[in-house]
């Protein structure tokens, strides 16, 4: 039997090292924090690498985030993560960070999710004087096309709407090139062969410009609305009711 305990200890020593994660805190706009732990349970003296992955929210809505953290015997390495705080109105999103597999070690609890909360509520604007002469409703949405950050995919989806387009189509005046007066542009699109109205439109919506964040401009000559585009279809469709009715 004098051979079974070096084979035991072998053993023992062969064993892989378990990991695990742990996370407190949120990531919500402005000043969210959390703290993400890896720790191990063993007491073997090998540093171990663990990889983590990160998905959910884009890598640019947070900072803080390490691919891999070295874990001594017994120990655990703390990741401070900070929201970054912008202008946008973002629903609430979920971060998931967990434990990539890897044979160097074994996985316990691997997984964590944190949580933004909805920021940045769009509120919906009083009215104002008209910002561009109009002799009907005229609309105007600028946009980056190519944004730092892609854009919450509730607001993504107005660009494409059927519903929205159908409804600037009827309720928007004619133009002098006899199309329904609205154009949704790239906030750096020359306009220069556009009817006089949106070009005048251009001028107004382009100058509240805020970084990536899409601008709205309605006129219906008497009263109007400049600010950032809503976040969802049904605020947008809510708000050009408004105006149409005025």
């Amino acid at each position: 039997m004098r051979w079974f305990i070096p084979f035991l200890l072998l053993l023992v020593g062969c064993a892989k090292p378990t990991v695990s994660i742990t996370a407190t805190g949120d990531l919500s706009e402005p000043d969210g924090r959390a703290t993400v732990v890896v720790s191990r349970s063993d007491s073997a003296s090998e540093v171990v690498t663990v990889r983590l992955s990160y998905t959910g929210m884009v890598d640019d809505d947070y900072t803080g985030a390490q691919q891999s953290v070295s874990v001594p015997s017994a120990g655990s390495v703390t990741i401070d993560l900070v929201a970054v705080d912008n202008t946008l109105h973002e629903p609430t999103e979920s971060l998931i960070v967990e434990i990539v597999a890897d044979e160097s070690y074994a996985i316990d609890v691997g997984k964590v999710t944190l949580v933004s909360e909805d920021d940045d509520p769009w509120v919906p604007p009083k009215p104002g004087d008209a910002p561009w002469p109009s002799p009907g409703l005229s609309v105007l949405i600028l946009r980056e096309s190519q944004p730092s950050k892609p854009l919450p995919p509730t607001q993504q989806a107005i660009f494409t709407s059927t519903a929205v387009h159908n409804w600037l189509t009827r309720n928007t005046v004619k133009l002098s090139d006899n199309q329904p007066g609205y154009r949704i542009w790239d906030d750096d699109q020359e306009p220069t062969n556009a009817p006089v109205l949106m070009q005048e439109a251009f001028k107004v919506v382009k100058a509240k410009m805020i970084g990536d964040v899409p601008m709205l401009g309605v006129s219906n000559g008497t009263t109007g609305y400049v600010g950032p585009l809503p976040g969802t279809i049904e605020e947008l469709l809510a708000l050009l009711e408004k105006y149409g009715d005025a």
